[in-house]
């Protein structure tokens, strides 16, 4: 991307596509955020999905559950 000319159509794509990108991250992160708060609270959830596990332990303790979503 940057090594491309300025205003070529090559550039124009590349930053259209990145944005994209960026955006639908954005989307994704908000809903996880959204989903976080309706599951945990408004005060509880972004500590909830910001936790992560000790080493060694699986990422999921049920993992049949999470196959039937």
């Amino acid at each position: 991307y940057r090594r491309m000319p300025e205003g070529s159509l090559e550039k124009v794509n590349a930053q259209k596509q990145l944005f994209d990108v960026m955006a639908h991250r954005m989307h994704i992160d908000n809903s996880m955020e959204l989903i976080g708060k309706l599951l945990f609270g408004s005060k509880k959830g972004a500590e909830v999905l910001n936790t992560v596990r000790p080493a060694g332990q699986p990422l999921v303790d049920d993992w049949d559950c999470l196959k039937t979503m």
